[in-house]
């Protein structure tokens, strides 16, 4: 997952904004995270997918600077019963397109049958 994550990234058709290259960095984290980079791409389910968006409903706003250095998992264990304002829907449903594209690349390239992220949104 994280080989292909790199090759899609690092494609050269994207011409993304710099903005939008920042943005698909934080999603590739928090995706690698999750998944582990050492996954195969193959093997990632829709019910993992299922537990992605769970995780993102769950997240803290901001995680990646109140929580630095944490895990998703540990950024939400953190904020469980604290008075912590969440990611927004739009949020969770960016990262989740993010995440959707990168299968979809990965689809195109040979590299996956499926996309299990397909449609997955709040």
């Amino acid at each position: 997952l994280g080989e292909v994550y790199e090759l899609f990234c690092s494609d050269p058709r994207h011409g993304w904004s710099k903005r939008t290259e920042g943005s698909y960095a934080t999603t590739r984290r928090w995706v690698l995270d999750v998944f582990g980079a050492q996954t195969p791409i193959a093997a990632v389910t829709r019910e993992q997918c299922r537990e992605f968006l769970n995780l993102l409903l769950r997240l803290p706003a901001h995680a990646d600077r109140r929580y630095r250095g944490l895990s998703i998992r540990q950024a939400v264990r953190a904020a469980e019963g604290k008075k912590v304002r969440l990611i927004g829907a739009a949020n969770v449903n960016a990262h989740l397109i993010r995440f959707g594209a990168t299968m979809n690349w990965a689809l195109n390239e040979g590299y996956i049958e499926r996309n299990p992220a397909r449609s997955l949104q709040v």
